[in-house]
């Protein structure tokens, strides 16, 4: 169970943290790690393995960011 994490950089906003979730994650250790993150002032996104292709998932998060 391998959590993956990826820290972005967005010009001088906050930055932006992207966790994985994947089918066999625990849930309650990706929310431990999403509040640690959130206090350190990263933005976290959590992008959860489903059935749809992950990338039409972060096209809707980029697209809903930049708005």
């Amino acid at each position: 169970m391998k959590q993956e994490f990826e820290v972005i950089v967005i010009g001088k906003q906050k930055e932006v943290c992207y966790l994985l979730q994947k089918k066999d994650s625990d849930s309650s250790e990706i929310a431990r790690k999403k509040e640690a993150l959130s206090r350190r002032g990263y933005l976290v996104v959590t992008i959860i393995e489903g059935n749809q292709a992950m990338e039409n998932g972060l096209r809707d998060v980029v697209r809903n960011h930049f708005h």
